[in-house]
């Protein structure tokens, strides 16, 4: 590398740590300052950052080989220094190789040295393309252009005719039509998903997120039913009211008085009921009527307690 004297040149250097291969940081440093004449001195390092380091006074006063030698101080061997040992040339570069071939700067200028060095050039040029050194063999350039010929011939008519186009846009803008309510058809996504307006009890998406929605929406119920019922004969089952629809069921409670047990359920209840617990035993039945609960009892003209919703 190449230095004019008095240049100061700020040098660089990379670290790693060879156990880890990453960067190393934090590092004292030495780099030794080599002059023309074998002089040794030592630079002003520093670290600029993430495993590079600076020397920052490197600035040769005189012209000759100067050199530099980098190092880590303490355990050497565990680092890799990149770039530790550089030589530059002081003042013996392109200016001086110049100024040592006589230039004058009083009577020529690097521009007329720059301006000679064209025309010699291109003289050159021109004798190289003169038709004597052209080649007489042009089937490769007439090759070329007939298959460039080729590819034109097919091109339409019109080449601003998009007729195709557009009957292809016409069909793809047909599939985001909106489908019809309730269509039966299922060729297209759009016939799959349905329309905003589609009821239930339909094949669409959106019919079946309605019909979803429709089931699991919950309207308490708005009337209680209730009252109590005696079985007049011991061992005949009688239903537990006249038919009156339930939304959800009927709770069946065996009366306090009672000195036997309750039977519940069909008509042939098997389900029993005791009075001998406080309260006395009770049982909830999912049920749609109440006429559809048959009771029991084990003893003549007892009974039992209802509420049904």
């Amino acid at each position: 590398m190449g230095l004019k004297i008095n240049e100061n040149f700020v040098d660089e250097v990379f670290i790693k740590v060879n156990a880890t291969g990453a960067a190393a940081t934090g590092l004292t440093t030495t780099c030794t300052i080599i002059d023309e004449s074998d002089n040794r001195v030592a630079g002003t390092t520093a670290e600029t950052s993430n495993g590079w380091y600076k020397v920052t006074d490197f600035t040769p006063d005189a012209a000759g080989l100067w050199k530099l030698e980098w190092e880590v101080v303490g355990s050497p061997e565990n680092y890799t220094v990149y770039g530790a040992f550089k030589i530059f040339k002081v003042a013996g570069g392109q200016e001086g190789d110049i100024q040592g071939a006589g230039f004058d700067a009083t009577t020529e200028s690097l521009v007329k040295l720059h301006d000679d060095h064209i025309t010699e050039i291109s003289a050159v040029r021109m004798a190289e393309l003169d038709a004597a050194n052209l080649p007489t063999d042009i089937s490769d350039i007439n090759t070329l252009a007939t298959a460039i010929k080729a590819k034109t011939d097919n091109l339409p008519v019109d080449p601003a005719d998009d007729s195709d186009i557009d009957a292809q846009l016409v069909v793809i803008d047909g599939l985001h039509d909106v489908p019809a309510q309730d269509t039966a058809d299922n060729n297209q996504v759009r016939d799959v998903v349905g329309n905003k307006t589609d009821t239930t009890g339909g094949n669409s998406l959106m019919s079946l997120l309605k019909t979803v929605d429709a089931k699991v929406t919950y309207t308490p119920p708005s009337t209680i039913y209730d009252g109590d019922k005696d079985v007049t004969t011991a061992g005949v089952p009688e239903t537990l009211a006249a038919s009156q629809a339930l939304t959800l069921g009927v709770v069946v409670q065996a009366k306090e008085a009672n000195t036997g047990y309750i039977l519940v359920g069909n008509a042939t209840p098997k389900i029993k009921l005791v009075e001998s617990c406080t309260p006395p035993s009770w049982v909830f039945i999912p049920i749609a009527n109440l006429a559809t609960v048959y009771v029991d009892s084990e003893v003549d003209g007892e009974g039992v307690n209802y509420m049904g919703v």
